[in-house]
């Protein structure tokens, strides 16, 4: 009798384990829904502010405003998923690829308002590489670009691509601006450098120090 009811209780802890971990299986995937879902509304949200600044009356600091806070909400929610799921899972890799194609179009507005608007905002893109041995660089520099931001929130757009990650937008930007490797960051489309030791990062907060000055 003592060896059917441990056999009883081993099954029914057993059962009770895998309906957990189903639920929370599901839950993740309706999460990772309402995200997509919030990601793809951003783009079209973007999109219309795109088509608007065509009009230069259009220029607004306050559109301005509602698109940076769309981007920053999509990558907390990259970041979140991230943590939960991994940096390598499959859901979460096809949310990069729609939270870039999000930060591409916020690019292209920030662009407009400094060619019709008389803006000047420096624009960075950074590609990092969650793969070793790059990665421990890529935080670094990270760091650094998000201090660079957080002192000049208003002048400075930074603008984060997953350099490994295999996208048609990715693989035709890393083209387009000669990106070799990663750790690399891209100054309004101009200044270029690889970050491969610690003086590339101390050159990157000169530089962005140096233009903010000049504006």
């Amino acid at each position: 009798l003592k060896y059917i009811l441990s056999f009883i209780l081993t099954i029914i802890i057993f059962v009770i384990i895998f309906l957990l971990a189903y639920i929370s299986s599901y839950l993740n995937y309706q999460r990772i829904y309402h995200e997509n879902s919030l990601i793809k509304d951003n783009l079209i949200f973007l999109d219309r502010l795109f088509i608007e600044f065509e009009d230069e009356r259009n220029c607004s600091n306050k559109l301005l405003l509602e698109s940076s806070e769309k981007l920053d909400f999509v990558g907390d929610l990259i970041n979140t998923l991230e943590f939960r799921l991994g940096k390598n899972d499959k859901k979460v890799l096809e949310q990069k690829k729609l939270y870039s194609d999000l930060e591409f179009n916020h690019d292209k507005i920030i662009k407009k308002l400094n060619s019709i608007c008389n803006g000047n905002f420096i624009r960075i893109f950074f590609f990092y590489s969650n793969e070793k041995p790059y990665d421990e660089l890529s935080e670094r520099t990270s760091a650094i670009l998000s201090a660079l931001k957080n002192e000049n929130p208003y002048s400075l757009m930074v603008y984060s691509f997953d350099y490994n990650l295999d996208y048609a937008l990715l693989s035709t930007m890393k083209k387009n601006y000669n990106i070799t490797g990663a750790p690399s960051v891209i100054i309004d489309e101009t200044y270029y450098i690889e970050v491969n030791k610690t003086k590339n990062l101390v050159d990157i907060f000169k530089y962005v120090n140096e233009k903010i000055l000049k504006k």
